[in-house]
Parts: C-alpha cells; structure tokens; sequence
C-alpha cells in the first residue's frame, strides 16, 4: 500500500467455494478486524467518512411510513482512532484453499473507530435475517474480536454505530430502486430506531 500515491496492490488468491451461510465465518472475521484495528493509523491516512446525510430524508419523503419514522441519529464521535476497513462486509473475508483466512478490498481503509467496521457487520446480520437482536447479529463476531486482543466497543456505543449504518441502508435501498425497496427501507429504518431501546410510533 503507498498511501501517498493511493496505490493499494493484492495478490491475486486460489479461494474456497462459499459457504451456504454467509455469515457462518464470524469469528474468524472478527479476529482478522482485530488484527486490523491493532495497527496504529498512520498521520497521512484521511478519515473515515461516517454518518448519514440529511440528503436521505428526500428519499423517505417518497412513502408516508418512512417519512413518519424517527431518525436515528449520526454515528458518535469516534472514541479512538484505529486502520478501519472502511466498507467490512461478509464477502469481504474468504478462506484461501490452504485453509487460512483472508481480508479484501482494503481500496477504503482510512481512519476512524473500530465500532464503524463492526457496525457494518452487524447492520447487514439484521437486515438479512430481518430481526432486531444485537446480541445474535454480534456475539460470534465480538467473540473473534476479543480472541486476537481486540476490545469490543461499549454495547450503547456499538448499538448507536449499527443504528446510523442501518439509516444508510434504508437511503440506498431506494436510492438504487432495489426490488421491494421501500419494504426494505421501513424495517432497516425501524430496526435503527429500534436497536436504540426505541418504540416505534403507533400508526
């Protein structure tokens, strides 16, 4: 990686077939972002853009329920600054055929709170399995986390991370015209809110 340059290079890798359950590989994603998290950023790294735009609200306007839903409010300030993977995904983490683990795409990596990488881990756990449980979407993940050293954020800390990352998701699943988009943006919106310890407004 030259960070002056931008340049970022990746061996070319023989991987394993996916694995049905695209989530099965927490821990070992959990102890590579540790290791990640570990190393101290280096002054010239830019930081990591984290919250969401207020330009979203133009998106929720296009459907009553949305509109009327709270928005969760915009990631805290970061608590510390660590090498952040900038876009950590499932598919971010594959198993090499000689069995060893493997983190990608580092084209994002930038400064910012290790609980913004993990949020978006856990944003996409709630989405796909479309249930509002912090502990389920988190626990295999933090566990690997915890395993090469890492320390796990405070849970409201955590919670408040996933909640804006969640807000996010609700703007581009409309933003991208995703099949059945606004069902996808009211929960998304509503598990934000909800992940706070929030009750949704009765309709």
């Amino acid at each position: 990686t030259n960070l002056r340059q931008g340049f970022l290079l990746e061996p070319w890798l023989a991987l394993e077939a996916s694995a049905p359950d695209i989530f099965g590989h927490a821990r070992e994603a959990g102890a590579l972002l540790a290791r990640l998290h570990a190393l101290a950023p280096s002054p010239e790294l830019r930081a990591v853009p984290t919250g969401h735009s207020s330009d979203l609200d133009e998106f929720f306007a296009v459907d009553a329920e949305l509109a009327r839903l709270p928005r969760a409010a915009p990631h805290p300030r970061a608590r510390r600054l660590v090498f952040c993977h900038g876009d950590f995904h499932p598919d971010q983490v594959v198993r090499l055929a000689d069995g060893r683990w493997f983190l990608m795409d580092l084209d994002l990596l930038a400064a910012g709170d290790p609980a913004f990488d993990l949020a978006n881990w856990i944003a996409d756990w709630i989405v796909e399995h479309e249930r509002v449980d912090l502990a389920a979407a988190a626990d295999e993940l933090l566990a690997g986390y915890s395993s090469t050293g890492g320390t796990p954020p405070e849970r409201a800390h955590l919670a408040a991370c996933t909640a804006a990352e969640l807000v996010s998701r609700a703007g581009s699943t409309l933003r991208r015209l995703e099949r059945g988009a606004i069902e996808k943006a009211r929960f998304a919106l509503g598990a934000a809110w909800r992940i706070q310890g929030g009750t949704e407004p009765t309709r």
